[in-house]
């Protein structure tokens, strides 16, 4: 948004306090390359630098508001490929790591690939779950990672955006918070 408004690239974490008159939550390293970001490049090198950078990131938002941790978080951007399931996927991890129980849920429904990230089946999730077919137990998948649970995007609806702007999709949003 930062970068649309004043139609400038910004080069790095002064730039965006300055810009953005926003806190700054942390810092990811710029890599370069598609091959250097394996979705689960977290999970499979705990000690490593970046998912040191993603720790910093989990505490940082959990110490944001103390006494009221956020209980959902939303990765966008408006362009394809800038790193969004990455982002998600290494936040989750690390939450869940950390021992709090994670639910990462696949909204791209036209492209969801989160499923494949895991491993898992797309055979039912969100669309689903939308439409009262399957309950939550059904729809939330085991992954890997202990303490995170997967809800991809299950069959592909003909109106996507609507669907995620639904009344039945705030509801399944409080159904999976409880």
């Amino acid at each position: 948004v930062v970068t649309e408004l004043s139609q400038t690239t910004l080069r790095g974490p002064d730039q965006v306090r300055r810009m953005g008159n926003v806190p700054l939550i942390g810092v990811v390293d710029n890599l370069r390359r598609a091959a250097e970001m394996p979705d689960l490049a977290v999970a499979n090198q705990p000690r490593s630098n970046l998912a040191e950078q993603f720790r910093s990131i989990r505490s940082n938002l959990l110490f944001m508001k103390v006494d009221q941790p956020p209980r959902t978080l939303s990765i966008t951007s408006p362009s394809p490929k800038d790193g969004k399931t990455f982002n998600a996927v290494s936040l989750a991890v690390v939450m869940a790591q950390s021992g709090k129980r994670v639910l990462i849920v696949d909204t791209d429904l036209r492209r969801g690939r989160l499923h494949r990230v895991f491993g898992r089946e797309n055979e039912v999730g969100v669309v689903d779950l939308l439409m009262k077919q399957v309950t939550v137990q059904e729809a939330c998948q085991e992954t890997e990672i202990e303490n995170l649970k997967l809800l991809s995007t299950g069959a592909r609806p003909p109106n996507p955006a609507e669907l995620l702007h639904s009344e039945a999709f705030r509801a399944m949003r409080d159904r999976l918070l409880e």
